[in-house]
């Protein structure tokens, strides 16, 4: 989440504002001027630079926020963890919990395979999203670390309703289902996963190199001979 706009570009929104209120139409009145015609035009343009700068220092506050997870995530994928880690609970003591935050901590623990704390991380950070459904992936992918299989099915599920566009919720269900011994449902995810894939990653980016790579994973977990089933129950 961006951190709220300091009280003092309020305040000196609000005193320019009611300068020009308060001296801008007597002002064109001496000067002859169609004072309503013209007050009220001067007004909504100053009223539109006020609207464009708001957006553009919040466009630069979330682009700061955000530039420093990244950097922590760089650390992180370099090796360097628990550096990560250190940096972003900084960020979360000077800055305040948001999403973002405690999901990059959850990866940071995925990485070091710390799958309880992942865990907690990620509920967390699905807790503090407004819009749902975003950690339930990699609640349950934490969850199938844990040996608690049923339960990351059952996450996956509630994610594939969420959004149903996310390949992700699909090879991390194959490899689950695999896991468990349904082999013909872990085949159908990954089917899924292809079309999705196909159809909604533009070829190219990271995303989908990341996504194909997830994908060979799941593949050569179905190349193997996979246990009897242990979950009578079906993905939906």
């Amino acid at each position: 989440m961006p951190r709220p706009i300091p009280r003092i570009v309020w305040g000196v929104t609000g005193l320019l504002l009611g300068a020009v209120v308060y001296l801008g139409k007597p002002a064109l009145a001496r000067a002859g001027v169609a004072t309503d015609y013209a007050f009220w035009t001067f007004f909504a343009f100053l009223m539109s630079v006020v609207g464009l700068l708001i957006v553009l220092f919040l466009l630069v506050m979330v682009r700061s926020r955000y530039q420093r997870i990244d950097r922590a995530m760089r650390l992180a994928r370099s090796g360097q963890v628990d550096a990560a880690i250190s940096d972003l609970q900084r960020q979360i003591e000077t800055q305040g919990r948001s999403p973002r935050r405690s999901g990059a901590v959850g990866d940071c623990y995925l990485l070091r395979q710390d799958w309880r704390e992942a865990y907690i991380q990620f509920l967390e950070a699905e807790q503090l999203d407004g819009r749902g459904g975003r950690y339930l992936a990699k609640q349950a992918f934490a969850l199938w670390k844990l040996g608690r299989g049923p339960e990351a099915i059952e996450l996956l599920e509630r994610a594939a309703l969420v959004d149903p566009r996310n390949p992700s919720h699909a090879w991390t269900a194959c490899l689950v289902l695999a896991d468990l011994g349904r082999g013909e449902e872990a085949r159908d995810q990954l089917e899924r996963a292809e079309r999705l894939i196909e159809a909604w990653i533009p070829p190219g980016t990271a995303r989908r190199r990341a996504l194909e790579a997830s994908l060979e994973v799941c593949r050569n977990r179905l190349s193997v001979p996979l246990e009897p089933p242990n979950d009578p129950g079906r993905l939906g």
